[in-house]
């Protein structure tokens, strides 16, 4: 993973709506 100067906070943010859209998948399945 390469840093930029102009780097932006968007992936990170868009991997932990992912992981926590997959836990609320896996919650309501196995629920």
């Amino acid at each position: 993973m390469m840093f930029q100067k102009g780097w932006n906070p968007w992936p990170l943010m868009i991997g932990i709506a992912a992981g926590l859209t997959a836990i609320l998948l896996y919650s309501g399945l196995y629920a």
